[in-house]
Formats: structure tokens, C-alpha cells, sequence
């Protein structure tokens, strides 16, 4: 079993206010899944905790297994794992 990460991969965007937008990407797939309204904090970590509590972490799956975030896509709900460690038999249409 991997470790957990906190959050899926991310990237911090600056605005031109000071504030900052971060995207979240699937950990298997590197899709894109979300982009966050600006935040304004302190420093980048507290953004990235602000965004992830808010927008986020409600946008992924966190694999039982391996400990991943990913998308609705690489993931296999009745085992609760993404779909590296539990691969679709029959991929739902």
C-alpha cells in the first residue's frame, strides 16, 4: 500500500490581485478536474488548503488502496479503488 498524499496533484496560479487559483489534475490520468475561484490567503500552503476543502476534494475519489485521488473515470466505485488497482471487468457504458 502506497502513502495517502493530502490532496490530488495540483498547480498554484497567481492573479493579478495577489490572490491565486489553484487546478487539481486526476493522479492517474493527469486530466484536468477543477479550477478554483480565486483565493486570497496568507501563503501558498493555506491557498492550497483553502481550495482543496472548498472546491477539491469534492471533485475526486480517493482509492482505498493505493491511496490516489482521481477522477469519476479511473475509478471503480463498488471496490472503492481507481481502476489501476481494481481495473474494470465490465466498463459501465
Amino acid at each position: 500500500m502506497e502513502t495517502s498524499q493530502p490532496t490530488a496533484k495540483y498547480k498554484i496560479l497567481p492573479d493579478a490581485d495577489g490572490a491565486v487559483r489553484v487546478q487539481f489534475f486526476c493522479d492517474l490520468s493527469g486530466a484536468l478536474a477543477c479550477t478554483t475561484e480565486p483565493i486570497h490567503a496568507d501563503t501558498p500552503e493555506q491557498a492550497l488548503e483553502i481550495a482543496w476543502k472548498t472546491a477539491g476534494k469534492k471533485e475526486f475519489n480517493h482509492c482505498e488502496k493505493c491511496g490516489k485521488w482521481v477522477s469519476d473515470t479511473m475509478y471503480n466505485p463498488p471496490v472503492q479503488e481507481c481502476v489501476k488497482c481494481a481495473p474494470w471487468e465490465n466498463y459501465p457504458l
